[in-house]
């Protein structure tokens, strides 16, 4: 069973209103989890208590059992793992207080470097049925929502990860650290179905849509995570305070008016002149959020004549008209937001009759 798993780590975050997945509250978290449709399955059936299993977690990526990703500091990541012992509630276990715990439903998950080992915080616990027949912890999948704490890839080259289950731990897994791996959050954190755009607000907090395009000069703030370390620190699991610290690292950005363009690592190059590279006007946590980094940025004055986006549908021609990458200091380290922006009107022409 375990070869025919396809799922991966992703790096999904806390929430921007109701478009992400994790909604916190200064007391209460109230997690909502993404891309999963399978876990109403797991809420009506019958499960046994707690299985105590010889063979030990094993973490699942694109069909591998021995994978290696590469993480930053502060980043959310999602694992899957399967063989981990069925759990006494269908429905896992979400936290429920701030700072985030190390431990829900006897699983916790620590990161060793150099300097030691270090307990992920953990938003949520989820378990959900592969097979229809059997429940068995080889036919389960348990999905944990991590921060990768900010202490941790200190001059480290290589750490490894270990799933602790009830006392029983998992193999290492490797990781690579980085300054930063930067992902730019979508609509699909959230939606089943694309097409995904990045998700992108307004001044006034709305979201940027084809509905509602972003204006030139106007400035937006786009959502992401895996941004990297902050001045000052943040401790790990705890909601930004005030004032938000902000990026240690440098970001470069990218504005790309061609429709439905995909994101790029912002460098000068044919196709893009030395007015299409920018910086933020801020980037770094974001208040109140755990894990949750913001770029604020102002959309170029000047925007070339672009066609307006024609509706967000799958099938349509051009669901987005400008694609805002955002490129970090790590090799390949970079995202983009793919958004619709107001066309400029053409200036009108005036008489320009000759007089007589």
């Amino acid at each position: 069973m375990s070869r025919l798993v396809r799922l991966a780590a992703r790096t999904t975050a806390a929430s921007v209103g109701f478009w992400v997945a994790t909604a916190i509250a200064a007391a209460q978290i109230n997690a909502v989890p993404s891309q999963i449709r399978m876990t109403a399955i797991a809420d009506s059936l019958d499960l046994p208590g707690p299985y105590s299993s010889a063979e030990a977690p094993i973490l699942m990526q694109a069909g591998q059992t021995n994978p290696s990703f590469q993480v930053a500091p502060g980043q959310v990541v999602t694992l899957f793992f399967t063989n981990v012992r069925l759990l006494s509630r269908a429905d896992g276990e979400r936290a429920t207080t701030l700072p985030l715990p190390t431990t829900l439903a006897g699983l916790s998950v620590s990161i060793q470097d150099d300097h030691g080992k270090h307990q992920a915080p953990l938003f949520w616990v989820l378990q959900y049925p592969l097979c229809q027949l059997k429940r068995t912890p080889d036919c389960m999948i348990t999905e944990i929502r991590v921060q990768i704490p900010f202490d941790t890839f200190q001059g480290a080259q290589a750490a490894s990860l270990v799933l602790n289950d009830n006392g029983v731990d998992s193999q290492e897994y490797l990781l690579y650290p980085r300054l930063d791996v930067i992902h730019v959050l979508t609509t699909c954190e959230t939606a089943a179905f694309p097409p995904c755009s990045g998700i992108v607000t307004h001044p006034d907090g709305s979201l940027v849509s084809y509905r509602s395009p972003a204006r030139a000069g106007e400035a937006v703030t786009i959502y992401a995570v895996g941004l990297g370390r902050t001045v000052p620190t943040v401790k790990s699991g705890e909601p930004t305070p005030l004032p938000a610290p902000i990026l240690r690292n440098t970001l470069s950005l990218r504005f790309d008016f061609r429709p439905n363009a995909m994101p790029s690592f912002p460098t000068i190059d044919g196709d893009a002149p030395p007015e299409a590279i920018s910086r933020p006007i801020f980037a770094g946590l974001t208040p109140g959020q755990v894990g949750l980094y913001q770029v604020n940025l102002r959309i170029p004055d000047d925007i070339p004549r672009v066609s307006a986006c024609d509706g967000g549908v799958i099938d349509s021609y051009v669901q987005s008209n400008l694609t805002i990458s955002i490129g970090g200091v790590s090799f390949q380290s970079f995202d983009g937001a793919a958004i619709c922006v107001e066309p400029q009107q053409a200036p009108t022409m005036g008489n320009t009759e000759m007089p007589d």
